[in-house]
């Protein structure tokens, strides 16, 4: 009897921690399987009118590449899949952009030390658009980790309300995608949505 007392308590302090400290991480799929999302960012009538915030300096990046040097093929292959899903809804395609998808490519390479929408530095996934010089009025940003294939990735996030809110957003125009692979083989991934892009 004492024992089930003992692992009634237990539980019910476990139960009151989630409540004071919930979790953000949205895991999927099995856990020795290490996948996940964050909840998604999105930051609705918002404007930054493009170019360099005072003391920060533009970035100069590369867009993911694969080991033989060329574009990472998953980079177009979630485009395609976001636009896909945004066709079944009646939507007009995201464009891709080579400034956003600098921008991603440099997120996805920070959720590998830091998962989260706060960049390594403190500041906002937000900034990185700064960074590039890139102009919105509203953006968006969803990450994953763990995920092999863009098909699981997608899957995952279409799986997800807010993730999904972010890839079937009205609001946005152009979309920037990063793909990272660490030293013992994680994935990161990172989408940027960006509503309009003013060059």
């Amino acid at each position: 009897m004492k024992k089930k007392k003992t692992i009634y308590a237990a539980a019910l302090a476990l139960l009151a921690a989630a409540l004071v400290y919930p979790f953000n991480i949205i895991r999927t799929g099995k856990m020795k399987d290490a996948y996940g999302i964050l909840t998604p960012a999105m930051d609705d009538g918002e404007s930054f009118p493009g170019g360099t915030p005072a003391g920060e300096e533009i970035f100069d990046v590369p867009v993911p590449l694969a080991p033989g040097g060329e574009i990472s093929p998953y980079v177009d292959q979630v485009l395609m899949l976001v636009n896909v899903e945004r066709g079944k809804a009646g939507l007009a395609p995201l464009e891709k952009s080579s400034q956003i998808g600098a921008a991603a490519a440099v997120r996805a390479k920070e959720l590998a030390s830091a998962f989260s929408h706060t960049r390594p530095d403190g500041s906002s996934y937000k900034t990185v658009l700064g960074q590039g010089g890139i102009a919105y009025l509203s953006c968006g940003e969803n990450v994953a980790y763990g995920y092999r294939t863009p098909e699981e990735v997608m899957e995952g996030w279409m799986d997800s309300e807010g993730h999904r809110a972010n890839i079937l957003g009205e609001k946005y125009g152009s979309v920037g995608i990063g793909y990272f692979k660490d030293g013992s083989g994680q994935a990161y991934w990172a989408q940027l949505f960006v509503s309009p892009e003013i060059n």
